[in-house]
């Protein structure tokens, strides 16, 4: 796997837009709450996931992604949804612009469950119920969670 390929691929595009793509993961607990990560970048919440490096398959990134910002081992169980719009374009604070393409899964942990994991990236880890979200960091992952909620998942069929 090839580590830094944002960082290439910027060296040679500076700040202009790129698509990008990123991985996610929705994790419940036996209330129906979902699992949120309040972010280092953008002090807001979000789902637990992040870049697929290259040569680097959904599965193995998101699992990498959601180990490193949570602490917690996981299996995919469910696709819930690709998600990407004109209008989800993110101005990172360097200048870095992209149109992000994040696949949604449904994912149930491998290990124990832990709020404690704190690092740059994570400031903090909760669980919430639908009406008690806290601010969420764009309009991506509102839709992402939204849908998370709204979708019955258990019903879901497309197994991977």
């Amino acid at each position: 796997m090839k580590k830094n390929y944002i960082k290439e691929i910027r060296s040679k595009v500076g700040h202009q837009k790129i698509f990008l793509n990123f991985v996610a993961g929705a994790l419940f607990d036996n209330n129906g709450s979902l699992f949120l990560q309040r972010r280092g970048d953008t002090k807001k919440w979000g789902l637990p996931g992040g870049a697929i490096e290259l040569d680097e398959n959904f599965n193995d990134a998101l699992k990498r992604e959601f180990y490193e910002e949570t602490g917690i081992n996981i299996v995919l169980t469910n696709l819930i949804g690709v998600y990407t719009h004109k209008s989800h374009v993110i101005k990172y604070p360097n200048g870095d612009m992209c149109q992000p393409i994040v696949v949604l899964y449904k994912v149930t942990p491998n290990s124990k469950i832990s709020t404690k994991k704190k690092n740059s990236e994570t400031l903090e880890l909760s669980f919430f119920e639908h009406n008690q979200l806290p601010t969420i960091t764009n309009k991506q992952h509102e839709e992402m969670i939204r849908d998370c909620f709204k979708l019955n998942l258990s019903s879901v069929t497309r197994k991977i």
